[in-house]
């Protein structure tokens, strides 16, 4: 059992840090959508991973801080050798003491030393944005105007089968370069334009067989912009934008699957019935001009 939650461990370490094969990838991405255990080991290490990554390079961690957790390192160590060498020995401690103790309780303190980092991380660190409102989570946002759609309750503002019309009707009301695909393997249905939280937001729907894509598209830079109060990607999600990384999936627990890319100056998230893959191998074959 231990060899097999090892194993899993390091499959989700794997998955985070981009290790695993295109096919590794997408045999996890089943497991975590189908077992809430470790889905939820997921979900921690990737929080975990975020928090350390977005928090520790923000602010410099105070000097009395390194030197009382050297100070409390050394008196835990002291207080250690009192217990395994009588006292009378103390004085040749330094000739006496086994090699293999020396590095027994090296291995011990600097894991403890690790641990007490950690845990000063957390405390002074625990403001982070990964747990974003749902009114500002641009996935979740996604997410429920996708079902609206479905459900009939959002009506097509600029119905049009050309995607060039439909990008010309976005770009008078945007200051950014919208980006609408012109694909094969799919019927554009139209857009809709709007403001989301003082956002310009652009929406566009495709349809392929009888299921729905959905896009929602903003102003990267809006995004992932810090101090914006509007719509953001969660930390993880906007880490993997800023590091370049193009159509990856937003694991959450729904029945609708959310692919997230990238374009030019757009941030988009792409929400469907249909497989990742689907989304992805659709939404980017694009007809010859």
């Amino acid at each position: 059992m231990s060899d097999k939650l090892n194993n899993i461990e390091e499959k989700i370490t794997a998955y985070i840090d981009g290790n695993l094969t295109p096919e590794e990838s997408k045999e996890f991405e089943l497991i975590i959508q189908t077992d809430n255990d470790i889905y939820n080991r997921y979900q921690m290490e990737l929080a975990v991973k975020s928090l350390l990554k977005s928090k520790i390079k923000n602010r410099e961690t105070p000097q009395y801080i390194y030197q009382n957790i050297h100070n409390a390192v050394n008196e835990e160590f002291e207080s250690k050798l009192k217990k395994v060498q009588p006292v009378s020995s103390l004085k040749n401690l330094n000739v006496s003491r086994p090699q293999l103790n020396q590095k027994k309780y090296f291995y011990f303190f600097a894991s403890t030393f690790a641990v007490l980092i950690i845990l000063f991380i957390a405390i002074n660190f625990n403001k982070t944005d990964v747990n974003i409102p749902p009114d500002k989570d641009m996935v979740e946002r996604s997410i429920q105007i996708f079902d609206q759609i479905n459900a009939g309750d959002i009506q097509i503002q600029f119905k049009t089968n050309n995607a060039s019309d439909l990008e010309k009707f976005f770009k008078e009301k945007c200051d950014y370069e919208v980006f609408v695909p012109d694909v094969k393997d799919a019927t554009l249905l139209g857009g809709v334009y709007n403001e989301m939280n003082g956002l310009k937001a652009v929406h566009f729907v495709h349809q392929i067989d009888n299921q729905l894509i959905y896009t929602l598209q903003l102003k990267k830079k809006d995004v992932v912009d810090k101090e914006n109060p509007g719509i953001m990607l969660a930390g993880p999600l906007k880490d993997e934008i800023l590091e370049g990384k193009n159509w990856f999936p937003c694991i959450k627990k729904h029945p609708d699957n959310v692919m997230i890319w990238q374009k030019d100056d757009v941030v988009c998230t792409s929400v469907s019935k249909l497989n990742n893959d689907v989304i992805h191998t659709t939404l980017t074959n694009f007809k010859q001009k």
